[in-house]
């Protein structure tokens, strides 16, 4: 967005998250959070870049943002990362990755019980 009384970009709103990564999970999901630390399980290798790829897009389809609105700023070769998101406020943030999509795992395993197809000792 433009100012006209300086003729310079408005900076975007950014966020900045930690995040903890499980690779070479059964699935794509997130586990939950842990103090300020989101925590991920991602299908990606932790090999040649692949779970941070990972990584980004998961949270890009989570946060309903194009993946060049984030960008990892720590954490290239960790589990533990810190994720810059540009374009949304703290509070969207945390509204998008606290919604139903974030029990990925716990909600399919709910539902497949309820029918009496799942895993339980039905």
């Amino acid at each position: 967005m433009m100012s006209p009384a300086t003729g310079k970009r408005a900076a975007e709103p950014y966020v900045t998250i930690s995040i903890r990564v499980q690779p070479r999970a059964s699935r794509n999901a997130v586990v939950g959070w842990t103090g300020d630390t989101l925590n991920i399980r991602l299908t990606a290798p932790p090999v040649e870049g692949a779970a941070n790829a990972a990584c980004l897009d998961f949270l890009a389809d989570l946060l309903d943002l194009p993946q060049t609105q984030l960008e990892i700023l720590r954490g290239e070769h960790s589990r533990n990362k810190v994720v810059q998101i540009t374009g949304l406020s703290q509070e969207e943030v945390y509204a998008r990755l606290k919604g139903p999509h974030t029990t990925l795992a716990g909600a399919a395993r709910c539902s497949s019980d309820a029918t009496g197809h799942g895993r339980g000792k039905g």
